[in-house]
């Protein structure tokens, strides 16, 4: 990301202040850190962690109650410090929604259930 317009004026500051010249690209919590908005690709590394941990507990070996803690305390914890600090899209949130529905309905990989109401 430039904030000059010109190079040899980023080679001029860099010079004066004694630093490299970078990109400010980096992630933190598992989210890239940068200026431009955030797009429904950013949030993809959330969505799959989301996935992976729910994918990894077995509904069928858990009650519908724990499963309901499961999903209000453990669950729902893991994308609140992004939510805190970035603007969410609904597609990201619908998606993260769908996955704890999915995980709460279906207590069976191989028998699928239908929620009555939304």
């Amino acid at each position: 990301m430039k904030y000059t317009k010109d190079a040899k004026e980023e080679e001029l500051y860099s010079a004066l202040f004694g630093c490299k010249i970078g990109s400010l690209s980096f992630r933190y919590l598992g989210i890239p850190m940068h200026f431009r908005k955030s797009s429904n690709k950013d949030w993809k590394a959330v969505e799959d962690r989301f996935e992976k941990r729910l994918s990894g507990w077995k509904g069928k070996l858990i009650s519908v109650g724990g499963r309901l803690v499961l999903i209000n305390a453990v669950i729902s914890s893991l994308p609140m410090f992004i939510f805190y600090f970035f603007e969410v899209s609904r597609g990201v949130i619908k998606k993260i929604d769908y996955y704890r529905s999915r995980f709460y309905w279906q207590n069976n990989q191989q028998k699928k259930k239908y929620r009555l109401a939304r």
